[in-house]
């Protein structure tokens, strides 16, 4: 499973939380399965084959242990293609807590991610070394497993979207800790830059 955040701010639309969590043809620099940086786009169209039915659940920050905040299934989470990316929209209740966390967060400007978590068609990436940089291009998406709302997005110290390639074998709480020493990091950051 490959880790991707997105930094374009999600917005609030009454009580729907809209955004995005991909955005085609944007250069982040990730982590290829050998361990070398590589520049990674997602092209358009990447998405038609996760999005063909599958129950996607929306969490926050990877953590998939907690309860939901939304699901396709449900209908409380909307997924689709547009021409810019993988857009999304959660419906936010009042009466569940952690909505009302999120919708006052993005009120702030404290909430400004979202990110997903998914599997590739191998046979769909593309890995070119081109003047000695190595490139993904990525056309197809196999399945989402995930999406997720974050406050920071992944090593959000830097740069760059950096996110780590996995094993077939999900390690989320690896996953978690990660995030966790990203958001000190970049906290840490802030701080000495002044930042709030």
């Amino acid at each position: 499973m490959e880790i991707r955040s997105s930094q374009i701010p999600p917005t609030l639309n009454g009580n729907t939380l809209e955004g995005y969590i991909a955005v085609y043809n944007d250069v982040a620099d990730v982590k290829d399965f050998d361990g070398k940086v590589a520049k990674e786009t997602i092209r358009k169209g990447a998405f038609k084959e996760a999005l063909n039915g599958d129950d996607i659940v929306m969490y926050s920050s990877h953590d998939t242990k907690r309860l939901p905040l939304g699901r396709t299934k449900s209908k409380t989470l909307t997924l689709r293609e547009d021409e810019k990316g993988l857009w999304f929209s959660l419906k936010l209740d009042k009466k569940i807590a952690e909505h009302k966390t999120i919708k006052a967060l993005v009120e702030r400007g404290d909430l400004f991610g979202a990110s997903m978590g998914w599997w590739e068609a191998d046979e769909k990436v593309v890995r070119t070394n081109r003047g000695g940089k190595l490139t993904r291009e990525v056309s197809q998406i196999n399945r989402l497993d995930h999406v997720c709302v974050i406050n920071t997005p992944a090593y959000a110290m830097t740069d760059l979207r950096i996110r780590e390639v996995l094993d077939q074998t999900p390690d989320l709480e690896a996953m978690k800790l990660r995030m966790e020493k990203a958001e000190k990091e970049t906290q840490t950051l802030n701080s000495l830059l002044g930042i709030k």
